[in-house]
């Protein structure tokens, strides 16, 4: 193998692990409310409206157990109202409690503002060092992906 190769394959786990292990560490407080990687997630993933618990599975990539429990977690929590949809079977219809609207409302102003300091790094890039991290990018997603 290739030992520049070798050494960005070791740089990328060391980053992987980094951005896994912060992201476990990573509790909101909001108030009284503490809430934990999961549930932001859920709180993001359900601010942009899925049908079902289902399609939230999908979006974060979990379990139907997994979103259950989270939502469960989150109702008594007071975040979020879990009611029965009455025009489709078997569905939820989930919305958030005025202390979830105002979870969300600062969870996505912190999440906004880290996007924000990536984006300006990116625009001091030309577009060839664009395009090269675009494909390393894609090229490492797609691995991850066809280890599932």
């Amino acid at each position: 193998m290739n030992q520049r190769a070798h050494q960005i394959g070791a740089q990328l786990h060391d980053l992987i692990n980094q951005v896994i292990f912060f992201e476990k560490k990573k509790v909101f407080k909001h108030g009284e409310v503490t809430l934990y990687p999961s549930e932001i997630h859920l709180v993001l993933a359900v601010a942009e409206k899925p049908r079902n618990a289902s399609q939230l599975a999908e979006m974060l990539q979990v379990t139907l157990g997994a979103i259950s429990q989270t939502i469960s977690r989150l109702v008594k929590k007071g975040v979020l109202i879990k009611q029965k949809d009455t025009s489709s079977n078997n569905e939820l219809k989930l919305s958030f409690t005025p202390l979830g609207e105002s979870v969300l409302t600062e969870i996505s102003e912190r999440f906004t503002g880290q996007g924000e300091e990536i984006t300006a790094y990116l625009e001091g890039c030309d577009e060839r060092q664009l395009e090269s991290i675009s494909g390393f990018l894609s090229r490492v997603s797609d691995f991850f992906s066809k280890l599932e």
